[in-house]
């Protein structure tokens, strides 16, 4: 997470204060996953995950007689959770197939303290400051289902997914709603014909559509978002160079709210699963 916003507020017999908000902070996640197949074609796999970070809200006052009075509050958090899916393979024909798959994680506590802070930014001087325990925030249960269909060409996808944030905690008496979110993929392998090095290269393409949790003003709004990418085999064919390109459509701009555009790109490799594999001489 990481904002910046100036605004005007009227503070007292003060008019037109400039106030700067800010946030800063973020989860980290450690997992450990495992995977069996427990019949034929049928698969189990769970992950086992802890969640650990800090949030960091302030309110700048940038002008008026308390010019320089910064009031902050950061959010310490920690939790352990898991998650699991049961995956089901179909086989079509000899060269094609249908995954069907669900995942299911459970509402998680996450342990919370906090640390309320005062202070004077232009000569740091701290006027105030308290570390308490206060209320576990929830991170909401989630059930999600996909399918795909699988070529040695072609790959579609089709995911969508529930998450129940009613039943999680909030503050600052924002309202929130339960979301869903459908997403839907392609890929295309290449015609990867022999001694053909540029038929083996993948594009790719997906979108995305999600109901934002929170209502604002009672205003609801749609998250999306878009990926393009292509993958470059490496030459000797055990790998790909992957080139992806995001772009997200956050928030509204109606009722005088916001509307954030992120456009990125991410550039990694990939090494296809081939341990162990005898090598040509």
């Amino acid at each position: 997470m990481g904002y910046s916003i100036r605004s005007v507020r009227n503070l007292n017999d003060e008019k037109d204060v400039q106030v700067n908000y800010t946030g800063t902070g973020g989860l980290t996640r450690y997992s450990f996953g495992s995977g069996v197949k427990i019949y034929k074609n049928l698969s189990l796999g769970t992950h086992l995950y802890l969640l650990h970070g800090s949030i960091t809200k302030a309110e700048t006052l940038e002008s008026g007689t308390q010019a320089g009075l910064e009031i902050s509050s950061k959010t310490y958090l920690t939790g352990l959770g898991m998650d699991g899916g049961l995956q089901y393979r179909l086989h079509v024909t000899d060269k094609s197939n249908v995954v069907v798959g669900a995942v299911y994680t459970p509402a998680i506590n996450l342990n919370t303290e906090k640390q309320l802070a005062v202070v004077n930014s232009l000569n740091l001087d701290s006027l105030y400051s308290e570390l308490y325990g206060t209320a576990d925030y929830v991170v909401p249960a989630k059930t999600g289902f996909g399918v795909s269909y699988n070529t040695p060409h072609h790959l579609f996808a089709l995911d969508f997914m529930h998450a129940n944030y009613p039943t999680a905690y909030t503050r600052d008496n924002v309202q929130i709603r339960d979301t869903y979110r459908f997403s839907g993929g392609y890929e295309f392998k290449g015609t990867q014909t022999p001694m053909n090095y540029w038929s083996y290269v993948r594009t790719r393409f997906s979108l995305y559509a999600q109901q934002n949790e929170t209502l604002i003003n009672s205003q609801k709004y749609l998250n999306w978002g878009s990926t393009a990418g292509i993958a470059i085999p490496t030459p000797n064919g055990r790998g790909f160079v992957n080139l992806t390109y995001n772009y997200n459509h956050l928030g509204t701009s109606s009722r005088s709210l916001i509307i954030q555009h992120t456009h990125s790109f991410a550039l990694d490799f990939s090494i296809q699963d081939l341990w162990g594999s005898p090598q040509k001489i």
